[in-house]
């Protein structure tokens, strides 16, 4: 950067995803949540379904994965 200060140009950022129908209005904790759910469906198709393989990949408990597959009705099988 030319004066010293960072922007966003300046990273390698993922692009923006859109955030799911019905969430409040895409707000700071909607896209959290959003991304975090896409996280997790992402983390869970690379082990085909397998929690414990999910959690490792995502560096999380088995359970804390659990809680959140339960919150977001994902599917596991």
């Amino acid at each position: 950067c030319e004066d010293g200060r960072l922007a966003a140009q300046h990273f390698d950022l993922p692009a923006a995803r859109p955030v799911a129908v019905g969430d409040s209005g895409g707000g700071y904790h909607a896209r959290v949540e959003a991304f975090r759910r896409h996280l997790l469906e992402e983390a869970l198709a690379e082990s085909r379904g397998n929690l414990a393989a999910a959690a490792r990949r995502l560096g999380v408990s088995r359970q804390y994965l659990s809680q959140f597959v339960k919150k977001y009705g994902l599917d596991v099988a």
